[in-house]
């Protein structure tokens, strides 16, 4: 992980992998997402029950009412 604080544009931080292929098809390019992080847990102590949805993306909008519902009960967060 790259912390920049900010300052520096993605497209000028060196990374480790080339992503910057495809820039001129919005389909085929990579993006980047900025992620606020609320809560986080451990590995062992990581959510799941029958019923979640979920997606192997890096990057996932919840959508699944079900899924936000256990998830924000779950982490004792109120949704806003």
């Amino acid at each position: 992980m790259i912390n920049t604080g900010g300052k520096e544009k993605f497209i000028e931080i060196t990374l480790k992998e080339k992503m910057l292929h495809n820039l001129d098809n919005n389909e085929l390019c990579e993006h980047v997402v900025l992620v606020k992080w609320i809560k986080d847990v451990s590995k062992e102590n990581a959510f799941w029950t029958k019923g979640l949805k979920a997606n192997q993306n890096n990057a996932y909008k919840l959508r699944s009412q079900y899924t936000i519902e256990k998830a924000l009960n779950y982490f004792g967060i109120e949704e806003d």
